[in-house]
């Protein structure tokens, strides 16, 4: 899959995310993520000019080394959401990413499901 490719699926998803249930949105990353070809990397830099709060950028290409394509296009995929949650107070990008707050909402959702 091309950067252009993946940028149009992005897209797409960013328009619809806000009508979907938790499980849907749930299918759609995971659909991304099993689209994407082990060889196809997501930019670093796709991710970091999208976070809203640009600060320890060496320890945050330092975490997106280390993880699965899968996981970083589900955190690329999650940021519209989870910028529009938290603005205006943001994490350090790294503890984005090394505490994997795309699964947050999904926790949520589980967890409301029990109450």
């Amino acid at each position: 899959m091309t950067q252009d490719q993946f940028k149009r699926i992005e897209a797409a998803i960013i328009k619809v995310v806000p009508e979907f249930t938790h499980l849907e949105k749930k299918f759609v990353l995971d659909l991304l993520s099993t689209i994407i070809d082990s060889d196809d990397k997501i930019n670093f830099d796709e991710f970091w000019n999208r976070y809203p709060n640009r600060k320890g950028k060496f320890n945050a290409k330092k975490i997106w080394g280390n993880m699965s394509n899968s996981d970083r296009a589900k955190a690329v995929a999650y940021l519209p959401e989870y910028i529009s949650e938290s603005a205006p107070y943001f994490l350090m990008p790294e503890r984005y990413l090394k505490y994997r707050r795309w699964l947050d909402d999904e926790k949520r959702k589980v967890d409301d499901l029990f109450k």
